[in-house]
């Protein structure tokens, strides 16, 4: 699976697997291999909701908060609906 427990973090081992599993072995797949979940979530409602759920619940200071600080997911909207 390529999920990621916290945003922004990743040791070079967990960098490597990721890419490695994906069946990415140099650089240029790895490009390849972010365009395309790119394109993914641009034109999949489904995964566009996914993606938004997995943005939102790791920016939240708490786990047990149901929001975001206003200024926070200001920014964010401007790089998620980009």
């Amino acid at each position: 699976s390529n999920k990621k427990e916290e945003m922004g973090i990743y040791e070079k081992d967990e960098f490597v697997k990721g890419f490695s599993d994906l069946g990415c072995s140099n650089k240029k797949e790895v490009k390849n291999r972010v365009q395309d979940k790119v394109r993914s979530v641009q034109n999949n409602t489904g995964e566009y909701k996914k993606f938004y759920k997995w943005v939102f619940i790791h920016v939240k200071e708490d786990e047990k908060k149901k929001t975001v600080p206003t200024e926070l997911a200001i920014q964010l909207w401007g790089l998620v609906f980009k």
